[in-house]
């Protein structure tokens, strides 16, 4: 969850693995997004229902909920074509993905360092499809990486790499 400040928790858990818990800090102006998407959809005093008429429930659940003083609402869909509300869904989406890598990459780099490229790969694919939320939290990370003698040289140098293009992008 993330308050009104950009500050909050990101739960992580893999199957049969016990839950990680990260410090989650988002940007003033992805939180204004954030906000701005729940006040066009009108989200507290809407009694929408976001479901599409047909379930796809294999596409699995997605809850959204909102809390602000002097109300508190949640939404449970599989699928909608509420653009606004899908536009919301991409960012909390890219977060996820964005904080996953986070947890992932630090948890490699202290118990498989040999295994860092590989997770170097995804998070490049991520950026490229433009599924992480805020690429330059990922800065600092990718920096220590670029000077850890513990990974291999080619995630060392992929980090620098990655690095630029966050940068590129900026």
């Amino acid at each position: 969850g993330v308050g009104s400040d950009g500050h909050g928790r990101f739960r992580f858990q893999l199957k049969d693995a016990s839950e990680m818990v990260n410090e989650l800090s988002v940007s003033p102006a992805l939180v204004s997004q954030i906000q701005s998407l729940f006040d066009e959809l009108n989200f507290l005093q809407s009694s929408e229902d976001y479901q599409y008429k047909k379930d796809f429930s294999h596409l699995g659940k997605i809850t959204i909920k909102l809390t602000r003083p002097g109300g508190e609402r949640t939404a449970t869909f599989n699928y909608t074509t509420n653009q606004t509300l899908n536009r919301l869904v991409d960012i909390f989406r890219n977060i996820a993905t964005q904080e996953t890598r986070v947890l992932e990459l630090q948890a490699i780099r202290e118990s498989d360092p040999i295994s860092t490229p590989a997770q170097l790969r995804l998070l490049e694919v991520e950026l490229r499809a433009k599924q992480i939320a805020e690429p330059e939290r990922l800065a600092p990370l990718l920096e220590q990486i670029k000077v850890d003698e513990s990974v291999p040289l080619i995630a060392r140098n992929h980090a620098d790499r990655l690095l630029k293009l966050i940068n590129k992008r900026k």
